[in-house]
């Protein structure tokens, strides 16, 4: 049985969701909370370097999806082997896309909104104050003399 036992040495994790990869190299944008949780549980445990991007069409599992009978998925190794690249050097793989920059109207990127407040207060004219301090012009005249 320990002859059966590999050393793992490096681990390489693959998405065929571009937003995915987007989302895992931008450490600057804030997320909502679902989102934003999944990027923190997949960063703990995995670097970014690590996340590769597999087009859809490569993508053994997605093979189901594409509406095969159960004959021709059960002729298609690549369910089992995965996409013959994987046999090639890393230097021979596909090439991730320049992940880009977050759509400013992706629904998953947390608004922020700046608030300014300004508090002013009206100071009275002081004609306005002896006006409302007296009843009539009459009084106001007597008092100020």
């Amino acid at each position: 049985m320990d002859k059966l036992l590999r050393e793992l040495h490096e681990s390489i994790f693959w998405t065929d969701n571009t937003a995915v990869v987007k989302y895992l190299n931008s450490e600057s944008t804030r997320f909502k909370t679902f989102v934003a949780n999944r990027v923190t549980a997949i960063l703990d445990h995995s670097q970014t370097s690590q996340w590769r991007y597999i087009n859809t069409t490569l993508n053994p599992a997605d093979v189901v999806s594409r509406g095969q009978t159960v004959e021709a998925f059960l002729k298609n190794q690549s369910w089992l082997s995965g996409p013959s690249f994987l046999l090639s050097s890393q230097d021979q793989w596909p090439k991730n896309p320049d992940p880009g920059t977050l759509d400013i109207d992706d629904p998953e990127v947390k608004r922020v909104a700046q608030v300014h407040v300004i508090q002013t207060q009206e100071l009275e004219d002081s004609v306005d104050q002896w006006m409302n301090r007296y009843s009539s012009c009459t009084a106001l005249k007597r008092a100020v003399g």
